[in-house]
């Protein structure tokens, strides 16, 4: 991974102007957005390599020691610390670049690519939650910007932090966001419940003050106050204003993306916070000696900062989640103790030639027709999902993206090469990506891609949400269906054995909360697999068109001399464009879009399988044709383990 980024670095040297003979010489006065990228790669090999790595060739710096000796055969380090500050400190040297002095020579940072902290006791962080700063979108880091990408998939809740100011300015808040990172987050389904924190409240001037708090009666509400009391107002009716600001705009963007203006359940919750106010505050309320001195920059009170809040509703999250698994896991382990004290203490009837005629008519009543039923009902699922109002909806909808994203195609490209020439280049040298030298990332494949992206996510709700979407629920009813079809065989089946053979009717009862468990787990695992599918379906777009763009990134990458910008521009318009009836880099991505959907059918048909594989199963009445020995004395021991079992849980 570093021999490719070490790679791009050189290339952004040699862009910059030329390597002669051990010495950077310019051809043409650079712009300030080339001398940016030059700077970065610059750095980054000093802080590797030492300061003689600029006159070095790519050759020569893969054969030079890093600076760094623990990277040379491990991938890890590990680091202690007995305080915060102390961890900063150490961590200093991993995630910024500092000073020969600071540093004692050696940096770590551009071959970092992710830092995890642990915290043995933290009050506020309930056990099973994870915080995880990701980098924003144009990071200069490109393996930081990966992580960012694969991470946000795995997230359970998405926050988004910025600075109070950015709030209050002209620009709406939701315009601030990252086009890309808004449309991720709006695809993946991690809008429904959006959390924005506002970090330096204590932060207050004239300009973060909009005019229409004017609304809110302040100067009856000051009257007679101190300044600083008279600050404290204007401060809380400006995060009041924020939050409701934030929250309309998030609302009306939920709207938008869904195309069918409704928010469909979205939710935001807005935090306006100080961590200065509260660390100074806090610090001064825990001191059991002499009160320490407060210094905050304008609250006088913890609760004013917001941080408890923010604290409580994390603590809260986290608990919920935590307290639903141990539930599920107290109540497995009831069922599995109930289980098996039935299956052992009551062996079932004891002649063998009846037991052997049940089980007889198990395989033939339950397990075979219930894996006819599971194809027949898998069958029609795949034949519904496909249809018009699912893919098929989806498919025409991609069309109609694609139709615009070839008219808009010409256009991209025109404006990609307004860009300097060495800014081009290196977009190309990273296939079509590259962050760090501007407000917002660089990126080809994304331009391509962003109508048929804009067009599908005006479906993308309806046929992918997790609660009314229409993959999940063709899925759940297919599952009801099984369900339906196999209550109705076991019926069958007791009344035909159960009455035969004189067995209690008692032994069905765990078998049906047995079932029910195993709906509900499969339930589960089909919502989770439209939540994962959903994620990486729609990044396949981009993906096939940088894949079908390789060469002509690799062939704009290689130009040089007079003209450069020229032959590039029309290596990526020939690339762009070729192809009839439809450009091969489009039609490639509608063909791995659609084949992700055929993934997705895929999957939930082999979770449907296995649900009708097992259910049969879960009933569990092998024990109406064996026969195990001392089986009463082991019913009584597993009673006494899940009476254990059960303490343990709720400890």
């Amino acid at each position: 991974e570093w021999q490719e980024e070490l790679k791009s670095l050189c290339d952004d040297i040699a862009n910059y102007g030329q390597l002669e003979s051990g010495s950077l010489s310019s051809r043409r006065p650079p712009d300030r957005e080339s001398k940016k990228i030059r700077d970065i790669a610059v750095g980054k090999l000093k802080a590797v390599y030492g300061d003689s790595a600029v006159d070095k060739s790519y050759k020569e710096l893969k054969k030079t020691p890093m600076m760094v000796d623990a990277f040379q055969n491990e991938s890890r380090e590990y680091i202690e610390a007995p305080t915060s500050g102390d961890l900063g400190e150490q961590l200093n040297k991993f995630v910024v670049p500092l000073s020969s002095a600071a540093s004692g020579g050696v940096e770590w940072w551009p071959l970092v690519n992710s830092i995890s902290i642990f915290i043995p006791t933290c009050e506020f962080l309930p056990e099973g939650v994870v915080l995880v700063d990701l980098p924003g979108k144009g990071d200069a880091n490109t393996a930081r910007a990966a992580v960012t990408e694969d991470i946000l998939k795995e997230c359970d809740w998405v926050w988004i932090v910025c600075p109070m100011t950015r709030t209050t300015s002209d620009i709406t808040f939701v315009d601030q966001i990252d086009d890309e990172l808004r449309r991720q987050l709006s695809l993946d389904g991690q809008t429904h419940e959006l959390v924005v924190i506002c970090t330096m409240t204590d932060l207050l001037t004239k300009n973060d003050v909009p005019t229409e708090i004017q609304s809110f009666n302040l100067l009856e509400q000051a009257a007679g106050k101190t300044m600083q009391k008279k600050k404290i107002l204007v401060a809380k009716a400006r995060n009041k204003w924020a939050k409701a600001e934030i929250e309309r705009e998030c609302q009306e963007h939920a709207r938008e993306s869904a195309g069918t203006g409704e928010s469909r359940g979205h939710t935001t919750k807005v935090f306006t916070v100080s961590a200065n106010d509260y660390y100074e505050l806090s610090r001064a309320a825990e001191s059991t000696l002499q009160p320490e001195p407060v210094n905050p920059q304008l609250y006088d009170t913890v609760d004013d900062t917001e941080i408890p809040n923010l604290q409580h509703y994390l603590q809260d999250k986290g608990s919920a989640a935590l307290e639903e698994k141990l539930q599920r896991d107290r109540t497995a382990s009831k069922l599995l103790a109930q289980e098996m004290h039935l299956s052992l203490a009551d062996k079932g009837t004891q002649d063998s030639q009846k037991r052997l005629v049940v089980k007889q008519k198990f395989d033939t009543d339950l397990v075979s027709v219930t894996k006819s039923d599971t194809k027949n009902v898998t069958e029609d699922f795949k034949s519904t999902v496909h249809g018009p109002d699912c893919f098929g909806k989806l498919e025409a909808i991609l069309d109609q993206g694609i139709k615009l994203a070839v008219k808009n195609a010409e256009s991209e490209i025109t404006r990609w090469a307004k860009l300097y020439v060495h800014t081009y280049r290196a977009v190309c040298l990273r296939f079509g990506e590259f962050r760090g030298t501007r407000d917002e990332p660089i990126s080809f494949n994304s331009d391509l891609a962003r109508p048929i992206i804009y067009k599908l996510s005006q479906v993308w709700e309806e046929v992918f949400s997790t609660t009314d979407g229409k993959i999940h629920q063709l899925a759940q009813e297919a599952l009801q269906t099984l369900k339906a079809k196999f209550g109705k065989r076991v019926t069958h089946f007791q009344q035909q054995v159960f009455t035969d053979f004189d067995i209690s009717g008692e032994r069905l009862e765990p078998a049906k909360k047995r079932v029910d468990r195993l709906i509900k787990k499969t339930s589960q695992s089909l919502s989770k697999i439209v939540s994962e599918e959903r994620k990486d379906t729609h990044r396949v777009v981009e993906n096939a068109i940088q894949l079908e763009l390789y060469q002509a990134y690799h062939k704009c990458g290689e130009q040089k001399g007079r003209g450069t910008l020229e032959r590039m521009k029309d290596t990526m318009y020939e690339s762009v464009t070729e192809g009839t009836p439809l450009p091969k880099v489009f039609e490639a991505a509608k063909q791995r879009l659609m084949s992700q959907c055929e993934s997705i059918t895929e999957r939930i048909s082999e979770q449907l399988s296995c649900f009708g594989e097992d259910i049969s199963s879960a009933v569990s009445f092998h024990h109406l044709w064996t026969s195990p020995d001392n089986a009463r004395s082991i019913a009584e021991s597993t009673t006494n383990i899940q009476e254990k079992v059960s303490k343990l849980l709720q400890l």
